[in-house]
């Protein structure tokens, strides 16, 4: 099962991964994180860079730092989301100029039968108007047929 398009993301979500706490003291403050993507079902969360960041003064060798977040509930993935606005509150940002965090969920079952179901509705849907067409296509050829053959005497 695939979990991201972006290969640095899926190497990240391999790495060693630092704690989110030492993210949350050591790492936002430096105001080098451009984008946070959580993963519920792996317990981790991915924090990707700004171009050339600085962090504890030095540049940081990858553009993604992996974060395990094994505190928190996967059915809740929400509660990761205010942990990091609570820390921006702290570090006086205001609301609009909060790092994205976005969660990424992985195909389940549930989404996968959705998927079928809404195939096959939209495959029994297109076959009916197919059928519709053929038969009005049908329709006017035999119409066409009769009209030609009551002009021939």
């Amino acid at each position: 099962m695939a979990t991201h398009s972006n290969p640095a993301v899926v190497k990240a979500l391999e790495a060693e991964a630092i704690e989110f706490d030492e993210f949350l003291q050591h790492i936002l403050p430096t105001g080098e994180v451009a984008r946070v993507i959580y993963f519920p079902n792996k317990q981790r969360a991915i924090a990707l860079l700004q171009p050339n960041a600085l962090i504890n003064g030095k540049p940081y060798p990858s553009d993604v730092i992996p974060i395990k977040i094994e505190r928190t509930n996967p059915s809740q993935p929400d509660q990761v989301r205010l942990e990091i606005r609570h820390a921006e509150e702290k570090l006086g940002l205001p609301l609009r100029e909060g790092i994205p965090v976005d969660t990424f969920r992985g195909a389940s079952f549930f989404r996968t039968m959705e998927f079928m179901v809404g195939f096959a509705i939209i495959g029994f849907l297109a076959s009916r108007y197919g059928q519709l067409i053929r038969r009005q296509i049908v329709q006017k050829r035999a119409e066409d047929a009769a009209k030609a053959a009551g002009k021939k005497p």
